[in-house]
């Protein structure tokens, strides 16, 4: 800096001795003076503006942010068996992380088919920012699915359905198969008239209710071949009253032990949704955005049955057995598909099922010889239960077992 103020004060000299020399009369005359004089030079430097980064969002939610929407199908203070149990499994799972029953967003829905009142409720859920929305009945997965699409950010699920794009909304539901199963083979042990009872919401037209019936009925058949089971179809998931008068119905027509498939109370199961639950939620803390198609049952301890430890070794092993038939049993005789869309001729399928239940009596019976029944190490089996149970098929023109009747309920209020 002190060459350029010299520099500069070299020209300002040079500047006064040009003006001295071109003075009229008199000698020039030189007078050099070094002054050091504030410059002010512009920059060749571009300038550059500094900026402060914005902190990087969390990677995880706290819990005090988390907000789940459950959306049900019916009053506060009815007697909703599916509602109660959906509702006590989620405050269980929420509190299990530390989120407060506060943060779970209740709307409740006329049972009557009120579509715009059920859209209303789900976008209120999304407007006050829940990251998981429930719908708590099967009734509301087309106004979901429509829904889902236009939030991507938000999870959707809808209990009992068929609702699932892989992105964000997808659906959850228990198979109560073994747990009725094993809920038939009970009643089927004590009934005294031989005709057991069973309140089913829909008919043949519902396959989730159809199997149902046929898992109880095969359960009564492993114990009681001599049962029948009497089935009362009231055609409404919820309807208290037509719920009473098919059990009504059902004990004047001498049913002594009855059962159900509805969302009512009836019944000895209990359904465990706490594990899916707990999944969605961490998925909400994760800030992940899903959709699965899940499913829970027996052997995962999503439905429980009371009392199962009072039946007998050998309807256990029939357990597996239904179940196994279930998994094998050709798409031709499910209930939901018409006749005429049957592949097989009748024949060919009754040759085929023969087949298989040849093939599964004979590994059974390997896998259990009278050597094995009289080791120490082998289940005690009860002498005066059938080791062998007499096979039973499903009725392809019904889709149920042939121990079955049917009886629909024709409910006014």
């Amino acid at each position: 800096m002190k060459m350029k103020k010299k520099m500069v004060a070299l020209c300002l000299a040079a500047i006064c001795l040009l003006a001295a020399c071109g003075g009229k009369g008199g000698e020039a005359t030189t007078a050099v003076v070094e002054t050091e004089l504030p410059i002010v030079l512009a920059s060749t430097e571009e300038t550059t503006e500094q900026t402060t980064e914005a902190p990087a969002e969390p990677l995880t939610r706290q819990a005090t942010e988390v907000k789940v929407g459950m959306i049900f199908y019916g009053e506060e203070h009815d007697d909703s068996l599916l509602a109660y149990s959906l509702y006590q499994e989620m405050v269980k799972a929420a509190s299990d992380i530390e989120v407060s029953e506060d943060q779970i967003l209740v709307k409740y829905n006329s049972r009557e088919a009120d579509w715009t009142r059920i859209e209303e409720s789900i976008l209120a859920c999304v407007d006050e920012g829940c990251q998981l929305i429930l719908g708590c009945a099967r009734e509301y997965e087309a106004v979901i699915a429509a829904i889902a699409e236009e939030y991507p950010d938000v999870m959707f699920a809808c209990v009992g359905s068929a609702l699932y794009n892989g992105v964000n909304s997808g659906t959850f539901n228990i198979n109560v198969g073994a747990a009725q199963y094993l809920q038939g083979a009970l009643v089927g042990l004590m009934t005294e008239t031989n005709r057991v009872g069973f309140v089913a919401a829909k008919g043949s037209s519902d396959t989730l209710v159809t199997q149902a019936v046929n898992a109880f009925a095969y359960g009564v058949w492993s114990t009681n071949q001599e049962a029948v089971v009497d089935v009362a179809v009231i055609g409404k998931w919820y309807l208290p009253g037509a719920e009473e008068q098919g059990l009504e119905y059902l004990r004047d027509l001498g049913c002594d032990e009855i059962g159900s498939y509805t969302d009512g109370s009836i019944g000895d199961l209990e359904y465990q949704w706490r594990q899916y639950f707990s999944m969605k939620l961490n998925q909400v803390i994760q800030k992940e955005v899903a959709g699965e198609a899940w499913s829970g049952d027996y052997y995962a301890g999503a439905v429980t049955c009371s009392l199962t430890e009072d039946l007998p070794d050998y309807v256990w092993g029939e357990l597996a057995k239904w179940g196994t038939m279930m998994e094998e049993m050709p798409e031709e005789i499910q209930p939901e598909n018409e006749i005429e869309n049957v592949c097989q001729t009748e024949e060919e399928m009754s040759e085929e099922m023969t087949s298989e239940a040849e093939t599964l009596e004979e590994e059974t019976s390997a896998e259990t010889s009278s050597d094995d029944i009289l080791s120490d190490d082998a289940v005690t089996v009860e002498t005066e239960a059938p080791y062998e149970i007499p096979d039973i098929d499903i009725d392809r023109n019904t889709g149920y077992l042939p121990n079955v009747r049917i009886h629909e309920i024709h409910w006014e209020e």
